[in-house]
């Protein structure tokens, strides 16, 4: 996912947070959202950012979202793959690459679990 690709997605799961609390307040007029709303989309505003910022290169950002894609946690990931779990960190958190080898194990088990074609080039 490019970076405006990105941001688009991180504003639209805001949009649906901020959406979800205005219906779970029996706002029935549904017009603007509710303090309460407001305070969600702040949270989670937040918790975006720092991610973004955690995740600091689009290798490490399409990894993550892979991996949570899968419904794993990074010991799992690790595991799969066949590389150490402080290596998968390097990968997402840190940005560091990732060997070619390691590339195109990443993407056939996406591949595999996803039932979908994941190329290398997809990861970077």
């Amino acid at each position: 996912m490019e970076s405006d690709a990105w941001d688009v997605h991180l504003e639209e799961r805001i949009a649906v947070a901020n959406h979800e609390d205005v219906q779970n307040s029996h706002d029935t007029a549904g017009v603007g959202a509710t303090p309460e709303g407001e305070q969600r989309g702040a949270e989670l505003t937040t918790v975006v950012r720092e991610r973004k910022q955690d995740l600091k290169t689009a290798f490490g950002r399409k990894l993550d979202d892979l991996r949570r894609e899968c419904g794993w946690t990074y010991e799992q990931l690790a595991e799969k793959v066949g590389i150490s779990l402080d290596r998968v960190k390097a990968h997402i958190s840190r940005g560091e690459g990732a060997h070619v080898a390691t590339l195109k194990a990443y993407a056939d088990l996406f591949s595999k679990e996803l039932k979908r074609h994941v190329t290398v080039a997809d990861l970077e």
